[in-house]
Formats: structure tokens, C-alpha cells, sequence
């Protein structure tokens, strides 16, 4: 349809021209030509130059990281200006971190160029607790700086498979994942610690969080075994191959999931019982002093949705809050927060009383009971969070676009 309609309006812009007694060869040779082209505009390096990317604010206030390069070019440095007034400074040079050796590179030099043509860069850099070091992935390695620029050093010195590292939040020591399981490593003395001991085929953590208190570990505990395994055609070489894929199709069951905690000594997760193995879940939030972990998720239809509390001493749950689809299905607008005297749950929906409503922000006793609307009005609230240290709401909404303090 969409090649008719081009050739019609080719064929109709051609009997106006003809009209006149011209062609459009005739009519291109008359224009200025222009040394711009649509396809330099979407060139790198990009002639209107790069945006900062990934922004990140120290957590004392004063300074931000960013990830940015003032030629165009696509490879991102690493900068920090101090705010607010401050003047951006480059820490990290990304052409200055090399590959790691290969033994046995069987790359061509068109791979070669195109992975070095495709380096995105630096971007992403997290701070530690003290604003004094930042942390960033890059070369398949995990970096750390010191704020200033100086002490630049890969947490492990080779390839490895830690992934995923972050600070504690008390910056004692860094955690990660190496293959399956969680570890940490103590920042003083390097020291490494396991924390799980997954060892059954096709199982892994696939996200965890620390509570504040650092007493526990909030694990997502998954079984990728039910995923299809499939084969299908690679014809991007030289010569067509078949390669193994995994796969889901529609109709086939493959998520596999459950909730555990674990202590921070490390030891065997314990799972939290009555929750479906199948489910999709939306929300994963301690409370501000360790004490509850709070989840949400969907039943595998999406027409049911929980928000479900857990006590870690006694990995036992309670389901506070339950929304059942007035019709069709519910939509994954659902984030959750805990107030920071950890007293109640915030909570986003577009249900109440068994009517879609607009999309608005209430709070709940942990129990459930007590149901207060925080900002409900005749249009949707877009996104929203509880700031760590303050008892404010920011958010926006579709009337205004930027954010609002409430």
C-alpha cells in the first residue's frame, strides 16, 4: 500500500512537471546544491555535537558525573562539574583504556574497525556513599576513580565474569554477581565473601537488593530451563549457518521465578512460600529501616495484581493489597515506595473501587488498611518518587511535564 501510494505521488509530481515543459532532472539542475546532506546530519561525529549522557549526582549535593565528548565523535569520556555553578571537568579519557590482550584473535580487520567504530564509551558512572569515588564499566572490566580524575584502576585486573558491581550502602564493600551467585568484596581489605550457593542447571539470581540495616539479602531466585531452546538460520558470513537460540513463543509458560532472603553472612536462600513460580513482577523495595520487603506483581494474565509484604526474620508474607481488571488487562503502571519512617507504602493505579481511574498516587498502612490518596486528579500522573532523605513526592504529570515537589 505504502509503494503505491509513493508511486502515485512520483507519477502525479511528473504530469506537473511535463506540464510545463520540464523535467525533474531539469528542475534538480536548477536548485543550489546544498554540502549538507540528510545523511551527514545523522553522522558521527555528529555536527550539532554530543549531549552529556547518563547524569549522576554524587550523594552529597555537590557534584555531577556525566558521560560526554565535546568533538561529536560517538566514544563518551567521563566528566564531573561541580554544582551548580561549576565548570565541567574531564576525568577519564576513554581512548586511554585499552582492550585486553587476545590470544587467539580471529577477528578480521573490518570486525576490528567496526567494534572500535561502534564504542559507545563511558556512561553510567555510579558514586560511592562518600562522593569520593566513582565506579563505571567499560572494555569488559569494572573501573574506579577517584573524584578528581587521579587513581584510575579496574576493580579486577582481566577478564572475569563479575558483573553488575555496586557499593554498599554504607560503602564498606562492593557487591556483584559471578556467574550465578551474589559475593561481595570487602573495599579495605579486598577480601571476597559468598553470599549464595546456587548449583542446580539453569538457575542464577537474577536481581537482588540489600537492606538498609545490611542485615539481609532480597533475592530473585529464576529457572531458565522452561525457556525454548530453537535453532534458525545465520546468513550475516560468507557461508549460511545454523545457530541455537533461546526463545519464548506465545502460549508457552517459560518464566520461572521466586522471591528468597538470605543473610549477609551468606548461607542457603530461603524462598518466600505461596507465591506462583509464574508471575511478573513490577516492584522489589525494603523498608527504609530493614525491617519488611515489600513486592508487586502480576498474575501471568495480568488481570490480578498484589502488593505483598515480607517479614525477613520469618520469610513468612502477608498480601496487603489486591486489583482485579475491571476489563481487558491492567497496565504495568504499578510502582511501589516505602515513607521513610517506614510506616506505610506508596503506590501507583489506575484502579479504585473496581473503576479505572486516572492515574494517581495513594499510601496504605503496612497492613493494607488505611488507604489515603496522595494526588489523584482529572489527569494521569506520570512518573513519581519518594527522594532518600526527604518525606517530599516529586513528580510530573501530562499538564505540566516537569516535575513537581508535593
Amino acid at each position: 500500500m505504502k509503494s503505491l501510494m509513493n508511486s502515485r505521488l512520483i507519477l502525479g509530481v511528473s504530469l506537473v512537471l511535463a506540464s510545463f515543459g520540464l523535467s525533474s532532472g531539469a528542475v534538480a539542475q536548477g536548485l543550489p546544491k546544498a554540502d549538507l546532506t540528510v545523511e551527514r546530519m545523522y553522522q558521527y561525529p555528529l555536527i550539532q555535537g554530543r549531549s552529556p549522557s547518563a547524569p549522576s549526582m554524587a550523594p552529597d549535593g555537590h557534584k555531577v558525573a556525566f558521560g560526554w565528548n565535546t568533538t561529536g565523535i560517538r566514544k563518551l569520556d567521563l566528566y564531573v562539574v561541580d554544582f551548580p555553578n561549576g565548570k565541567p571537568k574531564r576525568i577519564v579519557e576513554a581512548s586511554t583504556i585499552k582492550d585486553l590482550p587476545r590470544q587467539d584473535d580471529s577477528r578480521k580487520e573490518d570486525d576490528k574497525k567496526e567494534a572500535e567504530l561502534y564504542d559507545a564509551g563511558i556512561s553510567g558512572a555510579q558514586w560511592s556513599p562518600d562522593s569520593k569515588e566513582l565506579m563505571f564499566s567499560y572494555k569488559g572490566r569494572t573501573w574506579l576513580v577517584d573524584a578528581d580524575g587521579t587513581d584510575l584502576r579496574p576493580l579486577v585486573d582481566g577478564s572475569s565474569r563479575v558483573i553488575g558491581v555496586r557499593y554498599s550502602e554504607d560503602g564498606k564493600f562492593f557487591s556483584y554477581t559471578d556467574g550465578v551467585n551474589v559475593f561481595k568484596m570487602d573495599r579495605k581489605t579486598g577480601r571476597i565473601k559468598q553470599l549464595t550457593f546456587l548449583s542446580k542447571p539453569n538457575t542464577s539470581i537474577e536481581s537482588y537488593e540489600f537492606s538498609p540495616d545490611g542485615k539481609w539479602l532480597g533475592v530473585v531466585w529464576g529457572d531458565s530451563s522452561k525457556v525454548g531452546s530453537h535453532v534458525m538460520m545465520d546468513f550475516s558470513k560468507d557461508r549460511a549457518t545454523v545457530v541455537p537460540i533461546q526463545r519464548t513463543w506465545n502460549g508457552e509458560l517459560s518464566n520461572d521465578n521466586q522471591i528468597g532472603i538470605v543473610s549477609t553472612d551468606g548461607g542457603v536462600v530461603k524462598f518466600v512460600p505461596d507465591v506462583p513460580r509464574y508471575h511478573w513482577m513490577i516492584g522489589f523495595k525494603w523498608s527504609p529501616d530493614g525491617s519488611k520487603l515489600a513486592f508487586s506483581w502480576f498474575k501471568d494474565d495480568f488481570m490480578e495484581y498484589t502488593i505483598s509484604v515480607v517479614n525477613p526474620e520469618k520469610v513468612t508474607k502477608q498480601d496487603v493489597y489486591k486489583e482485579k481488571a475491571p476489563k481487558n488487562t491492567l497496565n504495568d503502571w504499578r510502582e511501589i515506595a516505602w515513607t521513610r519512617d517506614s510506616k506505610r507504602i506508596l503506590f501507583g493505579t489506575d484502579v479504585k473501587g473496581g473503576n479505572f481511574i486516572n492515574r494517581s498516587l495513594f499510601s496504605m498502612n503496612v497492613d493494607g488498611k488505611d488507604i489515603k490518596p496522595i494526588y489523584q486528579e482529572f489527569h494521569d500522573l506520570g512518573a513519581w518518587m519518594r527522594p532518600k532523605k526527604s518525606d517530599n513526592i516529586a513528580f510530573n504529570h501530562r499538564d505540566c511535564g516537569d516535575w513537581t515537589q508535593w
